[in-house]
């Protein structure tokens, strides 16, 4: 306790009234630009928002002074055949598949179009489509699952619109088996990205849009809420009450008052859960939410513990950690809201370093088995119609020698 009041009467100590000041500044004609005042105010602020820091359930990494490196990364384009792709695979035995979602009907199955690097022309495999779908089924894929199936989240179209349903499924590449591993369909149409422990006891959704988004957790016995308030400053949300039964969406102006969580990655070690936060969301209404400010989470899934790293990002694209669990991997802009473009970054948690190894326009990204490179869609136009290249970076002087 005699240490929290030592702490917090430092702020005070810094008036050259105060007697026997230890922090007096010994050479004034360094700080002659820096008002006396200023400086004591400008102290006095920082110790009391570490005090804020300490007394709330969260920590915050000082990033005040926080300044990314840009660190270009050799690349190469793949010769894959020209398509519009939706996702990446890396497999564990080395095979990287390029694939589009399912979402076209030919004689009565489900046609899935991939590559890989030594197809000489788009490749089709076919899946049967869900009986139990009146209109349509169409699999949205996902990243790869810990057992090496793709995750894939099914929307199933009815004739009665408000009937359709998402459901989480997984697809076994090497046999073609399509398995639903999640029970019961998922709350909302809104549901998307999904990642999972190791041994896939548990995983975590997000429900989100980019205007609205919070998080649940999932098993193979159906979904619950996410029991987290985040709290920065004066501002705080509950995930759980920004979950939502989708009746409740539209023009709900109850979601000004949340902010935006989505895109979650369970780390490799099961120790972590990264996912973007938006504080900034809050009280934003409509379009303006999706311009907003996000910072980078860390929750611990045991004690419920998080703390909050990178900020000034925007636009943030889909988290994925390297197989070692060191660094994470995402797009997006930082300090600005605009641009043609966004940066492609790297993340080592442990040292707090954000490296940009290149720019374009992203859409999805897969590790190497080995970690020491990183394969990557890159849309030839800002709305990615005109199809993409496979980029393939060489990270292995960033993620390997700066261990």
């Amino acid at each position: 306790m005699l240490d929290m009041v030592r702490f917090i009467m430092l702020p005070f100590l810094f008036s050259s009234d105060a007697p026997n000041n230890p922090f007096t500044v010994s050479d004034p004609g360094k700080y002659s630009k820096l008002p006396h005042k200023t400086m004591k105010y400008s102290l006095t602020i920082i110790y009391c928002t570490l005090i804020v820091i300490m007394l709330t359930g969260c920590t915050m990494i000082p990033v005040d002074n926080f300044a990314p490196i840009r660190k270009p990364a050799q690349f190469v384009r793949l010769d894959f055949p020209d398509h519009v792709y939706d996702n990446l695979i890396w497999f564990p035995d080395g095979g990287l598949i390029a694939l589009s979602n399912a979402d076209k009907m030919v004689s009565g199955k489900l046609e899935v179009i991939y590559a890989t690097e030594s197809s000489i022309a788009l490749e089709k495999v076919f899946l049967e489509a869900d009986t139990y779908c009146q209109a349509k089924t169409i699999y949205y894929w996902g990243g790869e699952l810990p057992d090496s199936r793709i995750g894939s989240v099914k929307l199933c179209l009815m004739n009665d619109y408000k009937q359709d349903a998402k459901y989480l499924s997984s697809y076994d590449w090497r046999s073609g088996k399509v398995e639903q591993i999640v029970a019961g369909p998922l709350p909302n149409k809104l549901a998307g990205w999904f990642t999972w422990n190791s041994t896939m006891t548990r995983g975590v959704q997000d429900d989100s849009d980019g205007m609205v988004g919070t998080l649940y957790w999932i098993t193979s016995q159906g979904y619950e809420p996410m029991d987290l308030v985040l709290e920065q400053g004066n501002k705080k949300w509950s995930l759980k009450d920004a979950f939502l039964d989708e009746s409740q969406y539209s023009d709900n102006p109850q979601f000004n008052n949340y902010g935006i969580a989505h895109s979650p990655a369970w780390s490799p070690n099961d120790q972590q859960i990264a996912f973007w936060a938006s504080f900034a969301a809050i009280g934003q209404k409509g379009f303006s939410r999706l311009d907003s400010e996000y910072q980078l989470v860390f929750l611990n899934p045991d004690d419920m513990s998080y703390t909050i790293t990178i900020r000034n990002i925007y636009h943030p694209g889909h988290l994925d950690w390297s197989p070692d669990g060191a660094w994470l991997a995402f797009w997006g802009n930082y300090g600005k809201s605009f641009g043609d473009t966004n940066e492609l970054w790297l993340y080592s948690p442990d040292k707090n370093e954000l490296i940009s190894i290149g720019t374009g326009i992203f859409r999805s990204l897969a590790w190497s088995p080995g970690g020491d490179e990183l394969a990557v869609l890159q849309c030839k136009d800002l709305l990615c119609e005109e199809g993409q290249e496979v980029i393939q970076f060489d990270v292995a002087d960033i993620v390997l020698h700066e261990k």
